[in-house]
């Protein structure tokens, strides 16, 4: 890709149809041949039906009393990139530098997805979703825009109507990028309560029955978001140099408030970067809070060249479902499973698998 700025019990069978009712065979499946094709299909297979898309819901009998530290949920990485507007990009923006994800937002919930990525843009006025990192050698941004935020939201809000589940948005790499490209700048804290005051347009924000501007998210249960039946939409601010103020008190959170250790391998090669994901949760389990990052990231001419980011992520994702589990223990399993081109329900059903095999002590 365009370089990342990186930034930082037993389940009864009967809880829900898919999802956690897995069949018994599956531990062994996902310790197939490790880069074989036909055995991480046999292995997601074997992952059994479909979850719905309410699957927290469907699984709080057993989730609710689970801390968001003991839980695992699945995560979509740049989840707004779903589309490529030609119009925005740069010289050397392309769809294949660019695009992160197949389905959109509305589709990723569907699947599954509960932790996404989002990193605002302004462009031409409006706020987009967008994907560009500063490349050196000839001192420009290059990449484009995806999705609206507009857009987002109202996919958000069409969602949580009629499923009342966690969704976390984890707002990071802010640009405004209505400046030449060697002068993109973050945003400052205008432009940044502007947003915030096009987001207050979500419905079900999550304030913090204790105090919202003090309280580690990752400590409070499931029950505590969504046991009362309602949606719960947290939306997690990274950059530090920005102020949420007022908006504390409206389902606004800073970033060490849902503090993730989130460090990408950097590496095109799928292996290396599983090897270097497993390594960090190992040291940084059960320690941290911690986001796996199961991406791979395009190298040096790949940029122009390819492969691309989701010719990447499908042989990514593919050996998601024969490496992951066996590497994992009560105590060393991810918090988010986070994915380029979260376009398929058997992620959600191996994250609900990690929940069902893990449980720190």
């Amino acid at each position: 890709m365009i370089s990342d700025v990186g930034q930082n019990t037993d389940i009864p069978k009967d809880v829900v149809g898919g999802g956690l009712d897995l069949i018994g065979d599956v531990a062994d499946a996902v310790r197939g041949d490790d880069g074989d094709a036909t055995a991480a299909a046999a292995a997601a297979a074997n992952l059994g039906p479909a979850p719905p898309p309410n699957w927290m819901q469907a699984n709080l009998a057993t989730l609710g009393d689970r801390t968001l530290r003991n839980l695992a949920i699945p995560g979509s990485h740049d989840a707004g990139m779903s589309s490529f507007s030609d119009n925005s990009k740069t010289g050397f923006g392309t769809e294949a530098n660019t695009r992160t994800q197949t389905l959109d937002l509305a589709g990723q919930l569907a699947a599954g997805a509960r932790y996404f990525d989002i990193r605002p843009v302004i462009s031409g006025g409006v706020f987009r979703a967008g994907h560009y990192s500063f490349v050196a050698p000839i001192k420009s941004f290059q990449g484009a825009n995806g999705q609206l935020i507009s857009e987002m939201i109202d996919q958000i809000n069409a969602f949580t109507k009629d499923n009342k589940e966690l969704v976390v948005l984890n707002l990071s790499h802010d640009l405004n990028t209505d400046l030449p490209n060697d002068s993109f700048r973050p945003f400052d804290q205008a432009e940044y309560d502007r947003l915030f005051n096009d987001l207050l347009r979500l419905e079900n924000r999550f304030v913090a029955p204790s105090d919202p501007t003090t309280v580690d998210l990752t400590t409070l249960k499931l029950n505590d978001f969504i046991g009362g039946g309602k949606a719960a939409v947290v939306l997690v601010v990274e950059p530090g140099a920005i102020n949420v103020g007022e908006f504390a008190n409206q389902g606004f959170y800073k970033y060490g408030q849902f503090n993730a250790f989130n460090s990408f391998s950097n590496k095109d090669d799928a292996n290396a970067m599983i090897s270097d994901q497993l390594n960090k949760l190992n040291q940084q389990r059960p320690a941290n809070y911690f986001l796996l990052s199961w991406t791979a990231t395009q190298q040096n001419e790949q940029v122009i060249v390819g492969p691309s980011i989701l010719d990447l992520a499908d042989t990514a994702n593919a050996l998601l479902f024969t490496k992951l589990i066996p590497a994992l223990s009560n105590d060393k399993f991810p918090n988010i499973v986070y994915l380029d081109d979260y376009k398929r329900s058997e992620f959600t059903s191996l994250t609900l698998q990690i929940n069902q095999q893990f449980r720190a002590q």
